[in-house]
């Protein structure tokens, strides 16, 4: 049976809105730091809203339907999770073991991801990721690629999650 490219996005869309991304990012975040974390709702207007941050990972997943898979959190936010997983006091901690974290967190996610498209029988591929660090930047996408925006928060922690049907 030939399905279409259309009808391979939807079905890979609508299982990511459905279940399994909310409930992958749940259990990375719960596991990595320890820490309860829900969804805040967003518009569907912020859909086109770039996710605006300190440090982002990005890991791009190739298959049926590439994506690129955005997290983005605050410095301060990845520093407070390499302190939680390593007992080293921020003040002595370095950039790398920020960025290592965020993108440890990203690859988990994206692993995750694929691993249950796989189970539908879509293979996919993940690239390495790779980190955006800076004081302030917002990452831009064209406004008529396909993506899904989430946003998640526990205390402190607010972590921004994109998925760029590219």
């Amino acid at each position: 049976m030939n399905i279409s490219p259309n009808q391979v996005y939807n079905d890979i869309e609508k299982k990511l809105k459905i279940g399994f991304l909310n409930k992958t990012v749940i259990e990375v975040i719960e596991n990595i730091a320890a820490r309860a974390i829900t969804e805040v709702r967003t518009e569907d207007s912020e859909n086109n809203l770039a996710c605006h941050s300190s440090v982002s990972s990005i890991m791009f997943m190739n298959g049926p339907v590439n994506m690129a898979l955005i997290i983005s959190m605050s410095i301060e936010e990845a520093y407070n999770i390499v302190f939680y997983l390593s007992g080293v006091e921020v003040s002595q901690l370095k950039e790398d073991n920020m960025r290592d974290v965020i993108n440890e967190i990203a690859n988990m996610i994206s692993g995750k991801i694929k691993a249950q498209l796989n189970q539908m029988g879509y293979v996919y591929t993940n690239s390495h990721a790779f980190t955006i660090f800076g004081e302030d930047y917002n990452i831009f996408h064209r406004s008529k690629l396909k993506s899904i925006v989430k946003k998640y928060k526990t205390g402190t922690l607010e972590l921004n999650l994109q998925i760029l049907f590219i």
